[in-house]
């Protein structure tokens, strides 16, 4: 699978058109039922990290300096980034995150128009659920606001945010502590990690991207680890090799398109596009071993979002036996809780794990962060029936119609509707 920008998990959601090619919903049947899990839009930086590192090594070459001319430039450049993040406030939504967040909503009302309005005759309800993050609040809250754009009588409808991090931030509960100790501490997943950071490709990358920022002899010397930089934020002293400094650049390369209204950015004048892929390939592979399939040996980076499978389907059956009164259940998280999620789900594309002895690579596995978790990425269920009471149900993947997972079967060759009772068997069996 190629990748269409470098950006990895930060990619922007990619733009979408009011109406999608969706399969009609087959004769006789009608919306009953609708729920969302979406990540956080886009946002800024989430803290002063990467740009303080990347401008502390630079503040080191100036003083020995050792800058390029063009590494003169970068300066101005970090500490612009810096101060939009500042001024939105760190790891909230940018401008650009609360445009598609807004967008998403009014393309969810105008795409379940019938729902929608069959539930304002109804006095149905609509649920919110958020991780608690102030970026997940935010999202929510775009979200609604576009809702009532294209249909402002929702606003009845809509219960009192709920905040639910055992669902939606699972990650970092006392209950995945064993998740937690994983994905610090197991030996397999750490030196497998290590492996693919200090290829000989990574070397080659880092230092091409830092000597057009630096001169050689400095450079060297940051690969031999000869520098320490204490953080202001917490105190830890970092000792960066060459890969290291070229990873906190790209960091700020990659989240620059998510604050594109913020500011104009250069960082792509620092980073080729070869260079760029290679980084978003180690960053793709840190996500893939620590929250997505990961090794085929083990289950614990995803099966922490069994909580959340679960609730879906709770969620479907109360509608179906009249024990709620919901007309959609919307939730707002992060990339934390969709990678494990689709993993689990066993979504096509999102879920193939490597062997213990084998790399993820761009060549043997088709999982990308820009595809599986772009900001705002998004998981829809529609849920269906027919006067006899028969339901059926379709998924959509950022608004694109998907299969679940290949072991359940539609109820057509070729649909993309499910029975909804056996797509219930399939995943429990």
């Amino acid at each position: 699978m190629e990748t269409n920008f470098n950006y990895a998990s930060k990619t922007p959601y990619p733009a979408r058109k009011e109406a999608a090619n969706y399969q009609p919903v087959p004769d006789g049947y009608y919306p009953i039922f609708t729920q969302l899990l979406a990540r956080h839009g886009a946002r800024v930086l989430s803290g002063n990290k990467y740009n303080e590192l990347t401008l502390q090594i630079w503040q080191q070459a100036r003083r020995e300096k050792l800058l390029t001319k063009l590494g003169e430039l970068l300066a101005l450049d970090i500490q612009e980034i810096t101060k939009a993040a500042l001024s939105v406030g760190y790891g909230n939504l940018s401008q650009l995150g609360k445009l598609e967040q807004e967008a998403l909503g009014k393309r969810l009302v105008t795409r379940q128009a019938l729902l929608f309005s069959l539930a304002q005759t109804k006095n149905q309800r609509i649920e919110i659920a958020t991780s608690g993050k102030a970026r997940a609040e935010m999202s929510a809250d775009y979200f609604i606001q576009g809702m009532l754009t294209v249909s402002p009588a929702l606003h009845t409808l809509f219960n009192p945010l709920q905040q639910d991090s055992k669902q939606l931030y699972f990650h970092k509960t006392d209950k995945n502590s064993a998740y937690q100790n994983y994905i610090h501490n197991d030996p397999t997943l750490l030196e497998t990690l290590d492996k693919i950071k200090n290829q000989p490709k990574s070397h080659e990358v880092a230092h091409a991207v830092l000597e057009r920022l630096y001169t050689k002899s400095f450079v060297d010397r940051l690969a031999k680890t000869r520098y320490s930089f204490q953080s202001r934020e917490t105190g830890k002293i970092r000792r960066p090799n060459v890969i290291d400094a070229a990873i906190a650049l790209y960091n700020l390369y990659c989240i620059a398109p998510a604050m594109q209204e913020e500011g104009a950015w250069h960082f792509e004048r620092y980073i080729h596009d070869s260079e760029a892929l290679w980084l978003a390939y180690l960053k793709d592979a840190q996500d893939f071993y620590c929250k997505g399939p990961g090794f085929k040996n083990q289950t614990m980076t995803y099966q922490i979002a069994k909580t959340l499978q679960d609730d879906f389907f709770t969620q479907v059956d109360e509608v179906i036996t009249g024990n709620s009164n919901k007309v959609a259940k919307l939730r707002f998280a992060h990339a934390e809780t969709i990678i494990p999620w689709v993993a689990l789900m066993q979504i096509p594309g999102c879920c193939q794990a490597v062997e213990p002895e084998e790399i993820y690579t761009y060549a043997n596995n088709p999982w990308r962060g820009e595809f599986v978790s772009p900001f705002s990425a998004n998981i829809q269920w529609d849920v269906y029936k027919n006067d006899k009471n028969h339901v059926i149900i379709r998924q959509l993947y950022n608004e694109k119609k998907i299969a679940f997972k290949t072991d359940c079967r539609p109820i057509a060759p070729g649909s993309l509707y499910y029975d909804y009772q056996a797509l219930l068997k399939c995943y429990r069996k």
